[in-house]
């Protein structure tokens, strides 16, 4: 039987099962504790992976069943149940999933190694949990993991696989319909098992990494236009089985976990930021380690470690010190050799879960995580980079999660997948601005009218919030709303197009209809958010990508692409233009990753001068990483209450 990466999924192999274990903690919780249920599923699952396949603002669940070749979404309720399994058939032997948005129509899409074929293959998704009918893409012999995001910057997701018996990776750009380009392979190490993303060199590229079962792992750096070059290897534990990315030491540079298989630990190798790492340091966990995801599960800012174990049917939690090393593994009992995991939050609550695939239990173990002494940190307005497993990665345009890999990195990149170090799921290209029409005459700055009189909440996942007051404000002037009637989804990850929303409606800007009918090939007249897109462009807020990079390619319009995730630099520049500040240019930059030359740099010193915006306590400010819900309410809050 293949190994699997993780996700917080388990897999459990004997009882046909998934187990889910729920995080029980709260931010500053002295340990972590999980009360675990189990969740059937297909014969032999082997790797899961979240996302919101029917698109109904929470979040669900798919397993790779091996046996029955096939995968299987379990939707889920909100509150952390999940419902039966539904299947669609694959070619034999699936291993891995990731997930996107590969034809950018806001629907999530699937692509899956099949270890039988020189293939993977992709399922766009239909929105209401069910996939259009499988096709193949071919790649190196035996893919064993698969990861997505924007390796070339055209805002198309593209896919890499890590193929064992070739020992190389194939990259598939996208074409941005659902199709790809023909695979371009690239040598690693020996039978390679795990693949992720990461920015290793902080130069704003990505990169790859993946976990060799020759005992190292390889580091491909990404040249920005989907080429990589040559791999360069490092030393980690007995047979790697799964890798992922995070900022262990809070020093603002990617560094490396990989779960190690027949040495029974886990290896971590921080960054130098250069692209380097230095030599691994070593985690006992349990008996044969098939994944490790990374997530803050006690809440106390500091990324800490799951490992799921095949032999030992446990799950070791190492948390985190904060200065790239880990406290002993604490172990929780799952279902039977579970393979893969994925970091969720299932019941909507802001705490991380976890979900483990048990291979031979056919269920998947569902872990809610009990931490209930929530203190946040409030110097930080992000979220750490969190990554996930080889097999499950971003996520785009989904309000309810993670990364995969990138997984985000990241990943609450839930640090899983995703890519983690917060991996991107959209474009990491910045928008081109589009023949920017003159501001309508009739707006002349915000209008920031008095607080109004102070209503219900409605919400029942905002009480320990760190932002609620943002989010209660925003709700009772009307200008968010949430994923569903009781539920805001906090650590949803913010699109351009609920921004748009949000940003008119905060700054009370008049509403626009352009008399040309449209502006953007993707936001037709009524399209849900199509006044507030037109009438943040109309007032020189809000811009698009010129109709070259476009997924359409029409050359009449531009595109606004409204379901992609909105980053937090791209966020501060457009509060600090409807708020209308003077702009700031200090000579020092405040944030040691926000240079002079950034192309938001003066908009986020004028932003942190305002106190609108505040960095990592690192002296990073990460603009690239993806922004959630809770902190897009935060900034848009701030920016309407700060003259």
């Amino acid at each position: 039987m293949r190994k699997r990466t993780l996700a917080i999924v388990l897999l459990t192999f004997s009882t046909l099962s998934v187990s889910v274990l729920l995080n029980t903690s709260v931010s500053g919780c002295s340990g972590v504790n999980f009360a675990r249920s189990d969740v059937a599923t297909g014969m032999t699952p082997i790797a899961v992976t979240v996302a919101d396949f029917n698109v109904d603002g929470r979040p669900d669940l798919l397993v790779v069943n091996y046996a029955l070749a096939s995968v299987a979404v379990l939707l889920g309720d909100g509150a952390g149940g999940f419902g039966p399994p539904t299947n669609s058939a694959v070619f034999s032997r699936p291993v891995a999933v990731a997930v996107g948005d590969f034809n950018a129509d806001g629907k999530p899409d699937i692509v899956v190694a099949s270890y039988s074929a020189y293939a993977v293959w992709v399922l766009l998704g239909n929105g209401d949990g069910s996939f259009g009918t499988a096709y193949s893409q071919t790649v190196g012999d035996h893919p064993d993991a698969v990861v997505v995001a924007d390796f070339n910057g055209d805002g198309k997701l593209d896919v890499a696989a890590a193929n064992n018996n070739s020992s190389n990776v194939s990259v598939l750009l996208g074409n941005g319909d659902g199709s790809f380009q023909p695979a371009v392979n690239y040598p690693v190490g020996n039978h390679p098992s795990s693949i992720t993303v990461g920015d290793f060199n902080r130069d704003g590229k990505l990169d790859l990494v993946t976990a060799n079962a020759n005992g190292g792992v390889s580091v491909l750096l990404g040249n920005g236009n989907g080429t990589f070059q040559p791999a360069a290897s490092y030393t980690v534990g007995a047979y790697p089985q799964s890798v992922a990315v995070g900022d262990f030491n809070a020093d603002g540079k990617p560094d490396i976990a990989v779960a190690n298989g027949s040495s029974n630990n886990i290896s971590v190798l921080l960054g130098n930021g250069d692209g380097t790492f230095l030599p691994a340091v070593n985690y006992a966990v349990g008996t044969q380690p098939m994944s490790v995801a990374i997530a803050d599960f006690n809440r106390d800012g500091k990324p800490d470690l799951a490992a799921a174990n095949l032999a030992s049917n446990n799950l070791s939690v190492l948390l985190g010190n904060g200065d790239g090393s880990f406290q002993p593994a604490v172990n929780f009992t799952v279902g039977n050799q579970p393979q893969g995991e994925v970091v969720g939050d299932f019941n909507l609550d802001g705490r991380p879960d976890l979900a483990v695939a048990n291979n031979a239990s056919s269920s998947v173990s569902l872990m809610l995580n009990t931490c209930s002494s929530l203190t946040p940190t409030p110097s930080m307005t992000g979220t750490p980079p969190t990554a996930t497993r080889t097999a499950t990665t971003s996520l785009t345009g989904t309000p309810v999660i993670a990364t995969n890999t990138a997984t985000p990195t990241h990943t609450p990149l839930p640090t899983n997948t995703s890519v983690p170090t917060n991996t991107p799921s959209g474009p990491t290209s910045t928008p081109v601005p589009t023949n920017t029409p003159t501001p309508s005459p009739t707006f002349s700055g915000p209008t920031i009218t008095p607080a109004p009189t102070d209503c219900a909440n409605p919400f029942v996942d905002i009480s320990g919030n760190v932002f609620y007051v943002a989010i209660h404000y925003l709700n009772c002037r009307g200008v968010i709303s949430g994923t569903d009637a009781t539920h805001y989804t906090p650590a949803g990850t913010a699109t351009r197009g609920q921004f748009a929303k949000i940003v008119v409606l905060g700054f009370a800007l008049p509403l626009y209809t352009p008399s040309s009918g449209q502006t953007f090939t993707d936001v037709p007249p009524g399209y849900f958010v199509y006044l507030y897109i037109e009438t943040g462009y109309h007032a020189s807020i809000l811009s698009g990508f010129d109709a070259n990079s476009c997924i359409t390619h029409n050359a009449q319009y531009p595109c606004y692409l409204p379901n992609i995730p909105i980053s937090r630099g791209q966020l501060t520049k457009l509060v600090v233009l409807a708020a209308q500040y003077p702009l700031i240019t200090p000579a020092n930059p405040s944030f040691i990753d926000v240079p002079r030359s950034y192309i938001f740099y003066t908009f986020i010193e004028t932003a942190h001068a305002k106190g609108v915006v505040n960095g990592y306590r690192d002296q990073t400010f990460r603009p690239n990483n993806n922004i959630r819900r809770d902190e897009m309410a935060q900034i848009v809050y701030k920016g309407v209450t700060t003259p």
